[in-house]
């Protein structure tokens, strides 16, 4: 058995207690990250797609550089972009979507 000192490193990661952007309200505001969490795509492809002006713009929060999302935007476009009966990404909870 290894001393004490090397198993504090290495401890599992805490679990999150936020819930699943889905899961809040449609007038919510979600970040880049929590986008991405729902869309399952990373930072370039995201920005691609808003490039090509097939994903909504983000709203600028007033005196920052913050970009967010309203719930509602990131619902409306899955269920526009994504058929029925497909597969429902890895991350999103089932029943998130109301």
């Amino acid at each position: 058995m290894y001393p004490s000192t090397f198993s504090s490193g290495n401890a599992a990661p805490k679990a999150s207690h936020r819930p699943h952007p889905l899961a809040l309200p449609d007038d919510a505001l979600i970040r880049e990250a929590d986008v991405r969490l729902c869309l399952a795509v990373g930072r370039t492809k995201l920005h691609e797609l808003i490039a090509s002006g097939v994903f909504p713009t983000p709203h600028r929060l007033p005196g920052s550089s913050v970009r967010v999302w309203r719930v509602r935007q990131v619902r409306a476009w899955i269920a526009a972009t994504v058929p029925d009966g497909a597969s429902r990404p890895a991350s999103e909870p089932t029943g998130a979507a109301a």
